[in-house]
């Protein structure tokens, strides 16, 4: 039977990690392996519970480059790796339904359940995502009642959202796996692009679910990196960030982050200079 692990990436909150690894135990298919990669290099597994294998990371490197270490931990060992994010749930028959999906799919390297709010369960927060032909990566049914959801089997999709991701690792290693330079935001959007590009699909299933809490990005990253994988994919339409500008700075005003104004044009300025990476003012070691 082909293997399955489960990898998660974990950023200074231990119970999150512990919770989601504890409603494992209420899966159809459970994971044969578990590895944690530790961002922050302070997990603590629950006392008397099996602790996973942990990867501490020497900094706080990012989603992408924690993600690849946990594929490189299981090479040999699994054929499929469930990569989530502590803050991510999944309900219990999903793995088994997305498995069961790539199984019956040999020319799949993703499947993704589809998402609720863990703060709103009665709303979508992802269906699968898309990429306009302005380089825009949106979620097109986000904040729509779960119940008007239009597919009800599975589909195609551009790219699933990071927090829930089950990898063909042969797919995998054809493409090299994420590219680190993003730190965090759109590096999942890319790696699926480049799936796509070489020839592989990627699935959602509407009758696998699960959940997440959106984490509040700085604009940062947003303006550096979606401008950063536009003009790494030649044939895509450079992202116009000069139309999203106007609105996302009217949003964070009223959100009370005026400052994140110049962290977007700093953001355009360090992708000019080529400055990737993690930015250590907003996200220290």
């Amino acid at each position: 039977m082909p293997r399955i692990a489960l990898g998660i990436v974990h950023y200074r909150d231990s119970d999150a990690v512990n919770e989601l690894l504890e409603s494992t135990r209420n899966w159809s298919r459970r994971p044969e392996h578990v590895v944690v990669a530790d961002n922050s290099r302070d997990y603590v597994a629950s006392p008397g519970t099996a602790a996973p294998e942990v990867i501490r990371m020497s900094n706080n490197a990012g989603y992408g480059a924690a993600a690849n270490e946990i594929f490189r931990s299981f090479a040999g060992r699994a054929d499929y790796v469930l990569l989530m994010t502590q803050d991510a749930t999944l309900d219990p028959g999903s793995l088994e339904r997305l498995h069961a999906l790539l199984e019956s799919h040999n020319d799949a390297a993703v499947a993704v359940p589809y998402l609720r709010y863990r703060s709103g369960p009665e709303r979508v927060f992802s269906t699968g995502g898309i990429i306009t032909k302005m380089s825009r990566t949106l979620h097109p049914e986000q904040g729509a009642p779960v119940a008007t959801v239009k597919h009800r089997s599975p589909h195609d999709i551009a790219w699933g959202d990071g927090a829930c991701l089950l990898l063909r690792l042969s797919a995998l290693d054809q493409v090299g796996g994420f590219d680190e330079s993003y730190f965090l935001y759109v590096e999942e959007v890319d790696l699926q692009y480049r799936l796509s590009r070489a020839g592989w699909k990627i699935l959602a299933d509407p009758q696998a679910w699960g959940a997440q809490e959106p984490g509040a990005y700085s604009l940062y990253y947003k303006y550096r990196n979606l401008t950063y994988f536009s003009s790494k994919h030649s044939e895509l339409h450079p992202w116009p960030w000069l139309l999203a500008l106007p609105k996302d700075v009217f949003r964070m005003i009223r959100l009370g982050r005026p400052s994140e104004f110049w962290r977007a044009l700093a953001g355009l300025a360090d992708k000019k200079r080529g400055r990737m990476g993690p930015n250590r003012k907003l996200n220290p070691a």
